[in-house]
């Protein structure tokens, strides 16, 4: 049984430069759902549900990839992920980071602010990464706090931590474009991974100017062309 890919990862985030970039929006509800479909070379495989909660100056996020047809028929195939922390002035700041595939073990990320590191646990063992200034966030964080925060006019930098570890990663601004989705025409910013030598995967993000910054299109393109196309489907309320 071929395995879907884990939850594309995104991986972005802050300011290297505000510039006149889209202001952020304050109006996210308290409880909101956002579903995806996930495509591999036009073939759709996945189904994503994403939850975000927050109030009191806390959030938490759900995440739960399921396979369709063939693949919703074994657990296995599943992806449960979550995020929990802050909202803070400049976004959010997270505190945990849980992932966990099929029936396998939960790796995690914990952020301890105070002490200025990361620790990554994963497949029994425990590594840390120092916390050197600068946008942190997790795999689920990031892509979520565009709703908190301004999205800047060109460049983006952030230090993307899992339970496996962390990485720097950039990407430039695009521009505005128009977006035919499921959930009908959207105005959205685009953005695009800075590649660096020997890099041969492209990613691509596209936010909902209109509603709150949402994330609502991922394209990966693999080094042998394939290509993994995450799209929304419908946004609750």
């Amino acid at each position: 049984m071929k395995k879907f890919p884990g939850f594309i990862v995104f991986g972005i985030v802050p300011l290297i430069a505000w510039g006149l970039g889209v202001s952020y929006a304050s109006t996210l509800p308290a409880e909101i759902t956002v579903q995806y479909d996930l495509s591999r070379n036009g073939s759709a495989m996945v189904e994503i549900s994403e939850q975000f909660r927050h109030g009191n100056g806390r959030y938490r996020i759900d995440s739960e990839a399921k396979g369709k047809g063939i693949l919703a028929l074994s657990n296995r195939g599943s992806i449960r992920r979550s995020s929990e922390g802050e909202i803070v002035a400049g976004g959010l700041r997270p505190t945990e980071f849980r992932d966990r595939r099929g029936n396998g073990p939960v790796s995690a990320a914990k952020f301890d602010w105070p002490g200025k590191r990361i620790v990554h646990e994963f497949d029994g063992r425990t590594e840390t990464t120092d916390l050197k200034g600068g946008s942190t966030q997790d795999r689920l964080s990031f892509l979520w706090e565009f709703a908190f925060r301004s999205i800047p006019e060109r460049n983006i930098a952030v230090l993307l931590a899992d339970g496996k570890g962390a990485s720097q990663v950039r990407y430039r601004v695009v521009g505005r474009e128009k977006l035919d989705t499921p959930v009908g025409v959207l105005d959205t910013l685009h953005i695009a991974k800075e590649q660096d030598a020997g890099d041969e995967r492209g990613t691509e993000i596209w936010f909902a100017v209109q509603k709150n910054n949402l994330p609502v299109r991922l394209l990966v393109i693999e080094k042998d062309g394939t290509r993994l196309d995450q799209i929304v489907t419908r946004i609750l309320p």
